[in-house]
């Protein structure tokens, strides 16, 4: 059987399991057949659907495997742009590290870049990660990120410029105030809350720091915030688990994977 009649029947199999994605406002398409490779794009519903993996892994590669045990689904999705911004000390570029690494895991193309603003004096830090099938540059362009992760909440009013129409923002339930506005130099902000409201239009909050000390660590609030940060990615969650327990210490792996844990669990 060559290529072309393999493909063919593939995309036979994928059509029928398409009603069972349909059910749940979903579907797939085939994208192309690399030896024992198959590219499938999960779409609708199964686009953003933090168990798109598990769909793709369960129902449809089991499909493919009836034709040939050997064949592995890949999954397909467009140049995804994530924004994560706070100060320095709040473990920003740690969390983006595990965005990055579970992206690779998921077999994804990933450029990650960072700007550092005076961290250590509490300046702003700023790191962006991309990830799709094939991504040129690490700049997101402006107003295009798909997600906004803000470490605290004056810095979500800084960045929320960022964000594409419609893209989503996880804020954290954290306002620090600056030294410049706690040493008389500047005044607060004024109309805070409006103003929020009005850049990022559609928010999530999460209060990380509070979930964190009733875990017993304050120092794993950037886990809290990627458990949440899982939930609005397609990754599995066994990928974002296999990123952490990689980069961190044996011995901070257990509590992190609480904090993780109890990010994601609540949103």
């Amino acid at each position: 059987m060559d290529q072309k009649e393999m493909e063919g029947l593939l995309i036979k199999m994928l059509d029928a399991v398409r009603p069972q994605l349909q059910a749940d406002g979903g579907d797939a398409e085939f994208i192309r057949l690399e030896g024992n490779v198959a590219t499938v794009k999960m779409v609708g519903s199964c686009g953003t659907c933090p168990f798109a993996m598990m769909t793709l892994k369960n129902t449809i590669e089991t499909k493919f495997k009836e034709l040939n045990p050997e064949i592995v689904v890949r999954r397909a999705i467009d140049t995804m742009n994530v924004s994560l911004v706070g100060v320095g000390g709040q473990g920003i570029l740690l969390t983006a590290e595990l965005l990055a690494r579970a992206a690779a895991i998921e077999g994804l193309d990933v450029k990650k870049s960072e700007i550092h603003g005076m961290s250590q004096r509490g300046g702003s830090v700023v790191s962006s990660v991309r990830f799709g099938e094939k991504v040129y540059s690490p700049i997101i362009p402006e107003g295009q990120s798909d997600i906004l992760v803000a470490f605290d909440r004056l810095e979500a009013l800084r960045w929320g410029h960022v964000l594409k129409p419609g893209g989503r923002a996880l804020l954290n339930k954290l306002d620090l105030e600056p030294i410049t506005v706690t040493s008389g130099q500047q005044k607060p902000v004024e109309n805070f809350e409006d103003r929020l409201k009005e850049a990022i239009p559609l928010a999530y909050y999460i209060d990380a720091l509070d979930i964190a000390k009733k875990i017993g660590n304050e120092r794993t609030m950037n886990m809290v915030i990627a458990g949440a940060l899982s939930k609005f990615t397609p990754f599995s969650v066994d990928s974002w688990i296999s990123a952490l327990t990689e980069r961190l210490p044996e011995k901070l792996v257990e509590v992190n994977l609480v904090a993780f844990a109890q990010g994601r669990n609540s949103l």
